[in-house]
């Protein structure tokens, strides 16, 4: 990472001088930036508006000396390095320069090696002030955390929320943050979610979205925090390959810098503080890091607090739940009078007992006498200090009782708990337990305190190959030998009853055989304690397991060192290098071309990449990072430039940590990286494109002679999202009016009925929906009848979110012209504005395929011929309405037979029945013929056969397909009709034009065998 710049002042009357100290001192050193002014007046002004990190003054200059000038900057910057650099060299000067608060003071001299000197006290003296400031800030950071440690434990568990969302305040504007956050870890489902965030102004909250992330999405990031490693990032940019996922999430949100501490447990990773910069920061010291991980672990410590005072809560109500309803037993609370305070249990019932019955009573006025005495014999035991467990029987069963004495203020004992539980189906369970005992597939021994084995089950024999009455007396060193007696008495006396630990052995049996074992030790709540089960599990077959994954292991190591990788090693001390063939050969070179020094690598770097490759260095040499790990270019023995990835490490350090050796490897990425950014390119232009042709349409929505609205559907209703102007236009509204307002207010009630309650809308958002009536009623109260085709409408996750709705006014029939020199205008538009870019666009896609091949590429293409189709439509509609006027004689089936050449017809066929010649405009003829035969195709199926024939005025064209439904011959003319969700809606709108250009008519049947039947009559025939 570069050394942080240091920005000068330097103030001297003569301008070259201080243009050579400004030259000299950048030279001495590249963190310098030097600003330079001839007056102390000057020098104020460029203090005031510039960030400056030292003054370098002349003392004798006009106006106001160096001394002078050296006060006016400490009224306003009191701690800012200031260096009187002077050619009167005095004991005077020197004396009033120190007096008023000078940091240095220096004397010209001829010779250039006075600016090293110089360059030297400047970076003292900036050092030493930032010094100074780190240590404030830190102190700073110190009192803020002290007063929230007290804040923290004077807070209620109620109150604690709000003061950690406070804390995340104070502490991100201390450090001048635009984001600090702090997020849960969740174990069982491997996510992390965002519990807290405080967020500067102008910062969008993102708690909201991070909800739930799979810790699979963030993997370097969950690495790094298990390993309880703090993630300091200066510059997100320069984050290592395999942070690649963090990264891209961290771009998204502008993030460029953040610090993230874990947040630990019991040595448990349970969630991490963070802090978000949308500026580079500078590196971080450890200790600035540590205060905040401190602040995340005060957090933490309060969030346990509250949690446990929640669980207190939680078993007060438990155990006052437990005294009334506890299972199997009762629960007593005594006071020192021997009466019972409280009782409560499910077994009272089953002695015909209530708790009234006995709170405020004695035993003797509730039981027998024998159990009485008894009962009160171990009451006082209680109160005296010592807890009992007897058993007594009353009636048919017997009870356990233990009698345990409670300290209220943790010194007097004033009362004393007896739990009673019937213990008379015991003797069963006991058996029942002996059975898992023995039947265990586990060794399982029972010794005392003294190492003494009391008991062993079946499989531990058998282990041993020595009967019960052999191994029971028998030490466990005895067994296992691998442990010490006075190592193994001091781990049990630590251990306190149900605490349970694991260790790995080894156990001998009499023949000398050992095996290893897995042993899992519980002291168990039995004999006051002195009791431990031991449960050991034969491990031999999962040790030849690791053994095996161990040997994959190290073959794994050979294969890897055996792949074509550059491999170099650097004497750190010497400069010495050593190359293997690979990383010579990356080059075009042999190895015995390249000298094996570091200044054979240093010389081939891209001088572009070179400084970024030496901060990456230094950065590691400093042991800021883990790895030395760059990408950049190479120069080959060719003279080309070679992308490599350079990935390295320094293995060996001396006593005072200085670097000795490092080894890496180089990888060849050329390939990848000129394809990734030729790709970049390519995608680049492609999106241009796009956008630009976005715009052409939505020019299109806005000029369209129809009236069109985009809807979104809340609740099952449309909601009109946008509209274009004929739409607002013709009904008179605003179209800020309309956008957001419910489309049935503008139906009239029947159509308003046929488009919710009849499922029309519903229809439209399932893509089932085709052309329907409809009548708008305008804001003056007309009715305006429209015909409407509407499609669904999807967001870019592919869910349907409303509909594309295109209305056409029918009401004005007559107004045929004016609407003509709209389409003209509209054809114009079409023909200039989206042909163009739609070309371009075109011509673009066919590069891109010759890049790369993706199924995206195909979808634009498809895209594109839906877009030339519709442009075709437009323009015939828009540019065909006149009359028929360049007319002459036409073979009827020698146009059949060519306009059946230029159609795609498939495996379709054609049969023409006719050998008439008419009079017609051949051009318009072929179009009608085109567009009959396509629409034959496209609804009858690719196999179809069409007919063409003659009438006695005229001729016909049909087909053996679907047909045409009866309640449609009506409509199936009009602007927008089609059967297909595919089709344009145009195609026999443009048959109708033709036909009426030349004075003829056109009806639609059905043919006799079934299919579409379209007969043309008023032809005029040529006869011979």
């Amino acid at each position: 990472m570069p050394r942080q710049q240091i920005h000068i002042l330097h103030v001297d009357d003569e301008p070259r001088l201080a243009d050579l100290t400004k030259t000299l001192l950048e030279r001495e050193d590249n963190r310098f930036s030097v600003e330079t002014a001839t007056s102390a007046d000057k020098g104020l002004q460029l203090l005031a508006e510039s960030e400056i990190d030292c003054i370098v003054s002349d003392y004798e200059m006009p106006g106001m000396n160096g001394i002078e000038f050296l006060k006016s900057v400490t009224e306003d910057y009191p701690n800012l390095p200031f260096i009187l650099y002077t050619g009167k060299g005095s004991e005077e000067v020197a004396s009033d320069a120190i007096s008023a608060g000078v940091t240095d003071y220096l004397q010209k001299k001829s010779g250039t090696d006075n600016y090293a000197l110089l360059t030297n006290r400047i970076v003292n003296a900036v050092n030493s002030r930032r010094r100074e400031q780190k240590i404030q800030i830190l102190q700073t950071f110190e009192n803020e955390l002290t007063e929230l440690a007290i804040d923290f434990l004077r807070t209620k568990e109620r109150d604690i929320d709000t003061l950690i969302d406070g804390t995340l305040e104070k502490i991100g504007t201390l450090v001048d943050a635009d984001r600090t956050y702090v997020f849960d870890i969740h174990h069982e489902d491997e996510t992390i979610s965002n519990t807290y965030e405080w967020c500067a102004g102008g910062v969008d909250p993102q708690i909201h979205m991070l909800q739930d992330i799979p810790q699979d999405a963030v993997p370097w990031w969950i690495q790094k925090l298990e390993n309880f490693e703090n993630i300091t990032v200066p510059n997100v940019s320069k984050l290592p390959p395999e942070a690649e996922a963090e990264q891209e999430i961290l771009e998204e949100q502008n993030i460029k810098s953040l610090i993230v501490t874990p947040m630990i447990s019991n040595d448990e990773l349970v969630g991490f503080i963070g802090f978000d910069w949308v500026q580079e920061q500078e590196a971080w010291s450890d200790e600035f890091i540590n205060i905040l991980r401190m602040v995340g672990e005060l957090i933490m410590t309060a969030r346990k607090r509250k949690e446990r005072e929640q669980e207190l809560e939680t078993l007060k109500s438990q155990y006052e739940t437990l005294a009334e309803n506890f299972p199997g037993g009762a629960v007593f609370l005594i006071d020192t009078n021997l009466k019972y305070v409280r009782a409560g249990g499910e077994e009272l019932s089953n002695v015909d007992l209530s708790p009234d019955d006995i709170e405020g009573a004695k035993p003797h006025d509730l039981f027998p006498d024998e159990l009485s005495d008894e009962l009160c014999h171990y009451y006082k035991e209680a109160l005296d200090g010592n807890a009992n467990t007897f058993e007594q029987v009353y009636g048919s069963d017997r009870y356990r009782i233990q009698t345990v004495p409670v300290r209220t203020d943790g010194v007097e004992i004033d009362h004393v708990i007896a739990v009673s539980q019937n213990v008379t189906e015991c003797v069963e369970d006991k058996q029942n337990l002996q059975a898992l005992f023995e039947s265990s597939p586990d060794m399982i021994d029972i010794h005392t305190n003294e190492g003494t084995i009391v008991d062993v089950n079946q499989q531990f024999c058998e282990a041993f190959n020595q009967p019960k009455d052999e191994l029971v007396g028998q030490k466990v060193w005895e067994i296992d030998q691998n442990v010490d007696p006075e190592e193994l008495q001091a781990a049990w006396d630590e251990m306190d009853v149900g605490d349970r630990t694991k260790i790995e052995t080894e156990f001998e049996t009499t023949d000398g055989t050992l095996f290893p074992v897995e042993v899992h030790l519980t002291r168990l709540p039995v004999e006051d304690g002195s009791r431990f089960m031991v449960v050991s599990r034969d491990i031999t077959e999962r040790k030849q397991r690791m053994e095996e994954i161990e040997t994959l292991k190290e073959r794994l190591e050979l294969a890897i060192e055996g792949a074509n990788l550059g491999v170099w090693d650097w004497d750190m001390r010497t400069d010495e290098v050593e190359f293997n063939d690979q990383w010579a050969e990356m080059l075009g070179y042999t190895l015995e071309e390249l000298e094996p020094h570091l200044r054979t690598w240093e010389t081939r770097v891209h001088p572009e990449d070179i400084d970024e490759v030496r901060a990456a260095l230094d950065t590691h040499i400093q042991q800021n990072t883990d790895y030395y790990d760059t990408e950049h270019r190479m120069r080959t023995a060719d003279g080309e430039w070679k992308w490599i990835r350079d990935l390295g490490k320094i293995v060996d350090r001396d006593e005072d940590g200085e670097p000795i050796r490092a080894v890496g490897i180089h990888l060849d990425i050329d390939e990848s990286k000129q394809y990734q950014q030729e790709l970049e390119q390519k995608t680049e232009e492609l999106e241009e494109l796009t956008t630009r042709l976005e715009e052409q349409y939505l020019t299109l929505f806005e000029e369209a002679p129809v009236m069109a609205v985009v809807t979104r559907t809340e609740n099952g209703r449309p909601i009109i999202e946008d509209c274009n102007n004929q739409f607002a236009e013709t009904l008179g509204f605003e179209t800020e009016a309309l956008i957001g307002t419910d489309l049935t207010e503008y139906y009239t009630p029947a159509s308003r009925e046929a488009l919710i309650e009849d499922g029309g809308y519903e229809r439209s958002l399932k893509d089932e929906f085709t052309r329907e009536s409809r009548e708008l009623v305008a804001a003056d109260g007309e009715i305006v009848e429209t015909v409407l085709r509407a499609v669904p409408r999807k967001d870019p996750a592919g869910a349907v979110v409303g509909t594309m709705a295109m209305y056409l006014d029918i009401t004005e029939r007559e107004e045929v012209k004016r609407a003509n020199e709209r389409l003209e205008e509209f054809a114009s538009i079409v023909s200039h504005d989206l042909r163009n870019p739609l070309n371009v666009a075109s011509g673009h896609l066919e590069l891109a395929r010759e890049d790369c091949e993706s199924p995206d590429l195909e979808a634009v293409e498809q895209a594109h011929d839906r877009m030339d189709s519709l442009i075709e439509d437009l323009l015939t509609l828009a540019r065909e309405g006149d009359g028929a006027t360049n007319t002459k004689a036409v073979d009827l089936k020698a146009v059949v037979a060519e306009c059946w050449e230029t159609v795609e017809t498939a495996e379709a066929s054609l049969s023409v029945e006719t050998d008439q010649t008419i009079v017609a405009d051949e051009r318009r003829l072929k179009q009608l013929f085109e567009n009959l035969i396509r629409n034959a195709v496209e609804h009858g199926g690719s196999a179809v056969t069409v007919t063409v024939g003659g009438l006695e005025d005229g001729f016909y064209i049909e087909d053996n397909g679907p047909g045409i439904p009866e309640d449609d011959d009506e409509t199936v003319f009009e602007v927008g009709y089609s059967t297909n969700s595919e089709g344009t809606g145009f195609g026999l709108s443009i048959v109708q034009q033709i036909v009426e250009a030349h004075d003829w008519n056109i009806r639609v049947t059905t043919r006799s065998g079934g299919g579409a039947r379209f007969e043309i009559a008023g032809v005029e025939f040529i006869t011979e």
